[in-house]
């Protein structure tokens, strides 16, 4: 019997094997929920407390806050509110650490100094530099030192300090130095007493001026307080009262660095103390300026006793002229209302002027009642008893 099934030759397209093949599965929106939760509360937080300690990371935080943001809109992860609450929280973060890095990074050849300083009385021993810094800042006000010219600090001599602050007026002991005068100043001898002077006066943020540009450099890329507050940390807790330059400075103008000798009187405690540093100027960028590392440590500067020279024959002192024995007759006076002493001289300034005239008496009635109580007179050169 015919079948009326129509009988096929060939496979339809549509195949037992690809009738198998299941669609493959989109990937689950749950893992994407999970990794961006590890992005926003593992990754970024990390990344963001290293950026508190390192400036270069900070610019690797925004980068990464960006990125992250960025993702998670274009993926639609989260639901919307929880994509709004991040992105408020990390936009708040990225502009902090955007003001911190911006203002962290040094223009120019400007010196950056924490913005809030405050000016704080601190009590100093009689003629001890004062410095008017609080340890939270080294600021100083606009206009404060407007009121003084640049030459008031300029025109001081070599020695350090001026004419009316010599070492005796300051009450200190001499060091055994009496320093080195230079003919003519050169631009690094005039550097360096341009830093010690600010120095002295405890103006440590006008040190940053007169200090090398590789210094200043160096603070600023590695230490997030900059060069001033380095210099206040530095100088701050041992004020320069004086200091005198002992040496001509080594090298020739041409050089690149020179070194001057230098000893100063700084105070530690109340105590002043003097030490002697080998202080290094550095000529970068055609400007002469002072390394301030190697004024960080000095030799502590003995007072020497002075050792008396042995060949030196000392000088006999004069034997006493024996006073030749008066007369009997010779004259002397007394006070008769009450004297204990009697006077060659009628009219001695030991007597008060109301017991005078004296009475007199001769030298050979010494030994008579009562001039034999009588002392002699040593002011007016009285003979001495026979």
């Amino acid at each position: 019997m015919r079948s009326n099934r129509p009988s096929y030759s060939a496979t339809p397209a549509g195949s037992a094997k690809a009738l198998d093949q299941k669609p493959k599965p989109k990937k689950s929106k749950r893992e994407l929920n999970q990794l961006m939760l590890l992005v926003f509360f593992v990754l970024l937080p990390v990344i963001g407390l290293l950026a508190i300690f390192f400036q270069p990371v900070r610019w690797a935080f925004l980068v990464a806050v960006v990125a992250a943001l960025a993702l998670m809109w274009v993926s639609h992860a989260f639901l919307f509110p929880g994509r709004t609450i991040l992105s408020a929280i990390y936009g708040l973060a990225f502009v902090f650490t955007l003001v911190t890095a911006l203002s962290a990074s040094p223009s120019g050849s400007s010196v950056r100094q924490p913005a809030a300083g405050f000016l704080t009385p601190v009590p100093q021993a009689a003629a001890t530099p004062q410095f008017n810094y609080s340890t939270m800042s080294t600021s100083v006000p606009d206009g404060y030192y407007a009121g003084s010219s640049l030459m008031e600090t300029q025109d001081v001599g070599i020695s350090g300090g001026s004419e009316d602050e010599s070492s005796a007026d300051l009450g200190l002991s001499d060091a055994g130095a009496s320093g080195y005068v230079s003919a003519v100043k050169s631009e690094a001898e005039i550097a360096l007493e341009n830093f010690m002077e600010r120095w002295r006066k405890g103006i440590i943020a006008d040190m940053v001026e007169y200090t090398s540009a590789s210094w200043q450099a160096e603070q600023n890329a590695n230490n997030d307080s900059g060069a001033a507050q380095q210099l206040f940390w530095k100088f701050m807790n041992r004020p320069l009262v004086d200091w005198r330059q002992m040496s001509a400075p080594t090298g020739t103008d041409e050089s690149t660095a020179r070194t001057i000798t230098v000893q100063a009187d700084v105070s530690y405690s109340g105590e002043t103390r003097t030490y002697q540093y080998d202080a290094i100027t550095l000529n970068e960028n055609g400007k002469w300026a002072v390394d301030p590392n190697s004024l960080s440590s000095g030799i502590l500067v003995e007072q020497a006793t002075p050792t008396p020279d042995p060949n030196i024959t000392p000088t006999p002192e004069p034997e006493p002229t024996p006073t030749p024995t008066p007369g009997p007759k010779t004259k002397l006076y007394y006070n008769k209302n009450g004297g204990k002493k009697y006077h060659i001289d009628p009219e001695c300034y030991t007597v008060d002027k109301q017991y005078l005239p004296l009475s007199s008496f001769t030298y050979g009635d010494l030994s008579k009642s009562p001039y034999n109580k009588l002392e002699p007179c040593d002011k007016c050169g009285a003979p001495a008893k026979p």
